[in-house]
């Protein structure tokens, strides 16, 4: 009996105070009682408790791309021996994003920038690039305007002429180059060219390069990628591609630094996704050097090694999506032809010999390495490489020996990770 009555008197306190805080909550509600700063800060957050968690569970419910569900079986690896120093964006809020420059060998932040405002969910901070005096250069895809922030997140300049896409970097002026489409219009992606095959007509999303002043953030050149191949009597390059309305999809600008054997201080390197080619263009002579096709198909990311090595980020995979026509027959295992088990890689190019050869091939096959879309590599000084699987948030760093790093930027958001947006490494 003594036990009833102490369980009976529990639930006549626990009614009594659900009682006065249901009370308080409707005066602080109406605004016609003050309780005090301390009372009427834990009665407000006591009444919005139940909204906050049906608003935190909606949330997790339809998370917007930008976060990436954790496989339950993830298991990191770090055995980095060397700093290795990234930039990456990822998304805070709804309206909000934040940039930091970690360094994966201890996960130290060493710096951190706010980005708010005036976006869409899903919209990503791509490629952003770190100037002198913790200056940034960053975009929103999608939105007009490329942006330039000191160090406390505070605006320098904008241009709302050209909306960016994937890769910015410096030339050996310390101009920056980007990939870009042209707002003439006032929208971000628009057919502004066109061609004719046997009479009937495609229309299509042009790309351009341009050249911007790192101090003022003024376009100095831009070239359009149609123009471009026009001039060089390469058109019909545009079949290539199997994306009739995106030949192109320029997604990376390469600037030399300095001259070799192969180029010059200021050619760009290109990286064209849709016709699965690097191209070397000269826009000091506003020509085309050279066009580079091989086994790499779909590439993202092209850098310069040396006088005379270029690295290819490889995502070995079809433009558009694979599929098989289901009612066609499909004869045995046995009587199949096996092409083999194709992964993502790191494509080198001689540009002496015309050579190509791969980087570790037998990692990316052991860990499933694969990302259809975007991805990136750097080669870190110690030989390893820093390889971005965009489509799966994950980040690697690997050697001849296998993996030394493995992991995924955590989120607020629990059993999901951010998205990868193109990490710069640092050297």
């Amino acid at each position: 009996m003594r036990k009833i009555a102490q369980a009976l008197a529990t639930l006549v306190l626990i009614a009594t105070a659900l009682s006065v805080v249901t009370w308080a909550a409707k005066h602080r509600a109406k605004k016609d009682r003050d309780f005090g700063s301390v009372i009427n800060t834990v009665v407000e957050t006591l009444s919005d408790f139940p909204d906050l968690f049906t608003q935190a569970v909606q949330e997790t419910a339809t998370l917007p791309p930008t976060f990436v569900k954790t496989p339950k079986n993830f298991t990191p690896i770090n055995t980095l021996e060397l700093d290795v120093k990234a930039l990456m964006t990822y998304s805070m809020a709804r309206q909000h994003r934040g940039i930091d420059l970690l360094n994966l060998r201890n996960q130290d932040t060493l710096h951190h920038w706010d980005v708010k405002g005036g976006f869409e969910a899903n919209s990503r901070i791509m490629h952003p690039l770190l100037l002198s005096e913790k200056r940034i250069v960053y975009s929103m895809n999608g939105l007009p305007h490329i942006r330039c922030i000191d160090s406390a997140g505070v605006v320098l300049w904008k241009n709302e002429q050209f909306e960016h896409h994937h890769a910015f970097n410096l030339d050996h002026l310390g101009q920056i180059w980007a990939c870009t489409y042209d707002r003439q219009e006032g929208q971000f992606l628009k057919y502004d060219g066109h061609f004719k095959l046997n009479g009937k007509r495609f229309d299509f999303v042009d790309n351009e390069v341009t050249c911007f002043d790192p101090t003022t953030g003024d376009a100095l050149y831009s070239k359009s990628m149609a123009q471009m191949f026009a001039e060089a009597g390469l058109q019909h390059l545009v079949f290539r591609s199997d994306k009739a309305d995106d030949p192109y999809h320029l997604n990376d600008v390469e600037p030399a630094l300095f001259s070799g054997p192969h180029f010059e201080a200021g050619d760009l390197f290109l990286s064209f996704r849709s016709l699965s080619a690097v191209v070397q263009f000269r826009p000091s002579e506003d020509r085309i050097i050279r066009v580079i096709t091989g086994p790499f198909y779909a590439p993202h990311d092209v850098d310069i090694l040396d006088a005379n090595t270029l690295a290819l980020f490889n995502n070995h995979s079809h433009i558009k999506s694979a599929s098989n026509k289901k009612d066609w027959p499909l004869v045995t295992d046995s009587s199949r032809i096996d092409l083999g088990n194709f992964h993502s890689g790191i494509t080198l190019y001689d540009l002496g010999t015309s050579s190509f050869s791969s980087v570790w091939p037998e990692v990316f096959t052991d860990q499933n390495l694969f990302t259809y879309t975007e991805g990136l590599s750097e080669r870190l000084p110690d030989g390893s490489w820093f390889v971005e699987e965009q489509n799966k948030g994950v980040l690697w760093v690997i050697d001849s020996t296998g993996v030394r790093y493995r992991d995924v930027l955590t989120s607020q958001h629990p059993g999901h990770h951010h998205l990868s947006n193109w990490t710069r490494i640092l050297h």
